[in-house]
């Protein structure tokens, strides 16, 4: 099974000497040791803008010979209508192009990578990596709360069962007690801590992991919004990916509004910031300490995976 699927773009960066991401496209077609493939609509792309934008007719030769070679080692894959209709949901969920989310399909049906140029759709959305980036996890932010039971056990939980859903903690800040905030706040307060993860999974995936755990570890979904929970894992920040979708935003759409956030998080990085260039710190600096934040204890313990444990 291929692990890596090439858009056109990567293609046509690879025969562009100019293009940003050339020597890596280049490379990935010339050197890589992975397995590569790429969607049967890729031939009408290169050619279509190799005519049209190099002007030179000539210069289809060499890209489709590239596909072909793909295409040797059984790597070109059919735009089937159950994969087309897949790219139309997917390209209504992520508000990009049916032909993109051609590619996204058909990455997800083997378990490939999509690896792409395209900067603005598909790489910002983490949907695909840059040609470069192949391999390389992602860095993420995560904040960890609770105000059942014992606290403090409920986040080393999740800190220690994070490697077992492909979210291994690089770093973990302390704990801090802090007021409740939203719509219910008469409740007891919480723990509330950060960690910084690496990850292959992409925005939507490394949700329904961390939802999962939570499950795992004891929390309840069919409670009160904004209520007493054991455990409460989001997604704060993901590497510069920048993304609106239904089940979720990125950054956060709190990460810059809650103290419980900004403080142990600027613990663990001062120099944070949104994909937009906004510090986290300078977010910090201008709320109200009216949201109380109180130091609690030390940092959690970050360990090698553990199996996670439901807490009573």
């Amino acid at each position: 099974m291929s692990t890596l699927l090439l858009d056109a773009s990567v293609i046509l960066a690879a025969f562009d000497s100019e293009d940003g991401y050339h020597d890596a496209s280049r490379a990935m077609l010339s050197e890589s040791g992975a397995t590569l493939a790429t969607l049967d609509l890729a031939r009408y792309e290169v050619t279509n803008v190799a005519v049209r934008a190099w002007r030179e007719p000539a210069r289809v030769g060499p890209l489709l010979e590239a596909i072909e070679r793909i295409a040797d080692d059984g790597g070109v894959l059919p735009s089937t209508g159950a994969l087309l209709t897949r790219a139309a949901e997917l390209a209504e969920e992520h508000a990009i192009s049916v032909y993109d989310a051609s590619y996204v399909a058909a990455s997800r049906q083997g378990e490939r990578t999509l690896v792409s140029c395209d900067a603005r759709d598909l790489i910002s959305k983490g949907l695909a990596v840059a040609p470069g980036d192949v391999g390389k996890p992602r860095t993420g932010l995560l904040g960890l709360g609770s105000n059942v039971g014992d606290r403090r056990a409920h986040l080393q939980a999740a800190v220690d069962a994070l490697p077992s859903v492909g979210a291994p903690v690089v770093a973990a800040s302390s704990v801090y007690d802090t007021d409740p905030v939203g719509e219910v706040l008469d409740q007891p307060s919480f723990l509330n801590a950060c960690v910084l993860v690496e990850t292959a999974l992409d925005p939507l995936e490394l949700l329904d992991a961390v939802k999962g755990l939570e499950r795992e570890l004891g929390r309840e979904h069919d409670g009160v919004r904004h209520g007493p929970r054991a455990i409460d894992i989001d997604v704060l920040l993901l590497d510069d990916i920048e993304l609106v979708h239904e089940r979720m935003t990125l950054p956060h759409e709190q990460v810059l509004a809650r103290r419980f956030v900004l403080v142990p998080a600027l613990e663990l990085d001062f120099e944070l910031s949104t994909p937009s260039g906004r510090r986290l710190s300078d977010a910090l600096a201008v709320l109200p300490v009216s949201e109380g934040v109180r130091w609690a204890g030390p940092a959690l313990s970050v360990t090698q995976g553990a199996p996670a444990r439901r807490l009573t």
